[in-house]
């Protein structure tokens, strides 16, 4: 998968859930490490705009690495957040130059513009 400028991205997991309430499903995905957990809003005619760096996922997931993920509504306030299971393909003997474990990470919908974190 390539991401907004064109880099490409690992595609670990996806979920496509309705991020923003508008009654049609996006897509999350997670990816690896100086990457991204790129997000697709659904523009309602079958077309899909990435909004990765207007909603701040862009700078918050560059340094994590994500496998699963799942979009649902964890602080109960009818917005769908994003929940990530974290950690690095590297072994732990790369630990000195990767930050290999990592803490599975929920992104709160913030509901700023499109709704995404």
């Amino acid at each position: 998968m390539l991401a907004e400028y064109g880099d490409p991205i690992s595609g670990m997991g996806v979920d496509a859930r309705d991020l923003n309430n508008d009654g049609s499903p996006d897509i999350v995905f997670t990816a690896l490490q100086d990457e991204t957990f790129p997000i697709f809003q659904n523009d309602r005619n079958g077309q899909f705009t990435e909004v990765t760096n207007r909603s701040g996922m862009a700078l918050l997931s560059k340094p994590m690495s994500g496998y699963g993920v799942n979009a649902a509504d964890f602080d109960n306030d009818g917005w769908k957040d994003i929940f990530v299971s974290r950690g690095d393909v590297q072994s732990l003997a790369m630990a000195g130059t990767r930050k290999i474990e990592q803490p599975n990470t929920v992104f709160r919908n913030s509901q700023r513009g499109a709704g995404l974190p």
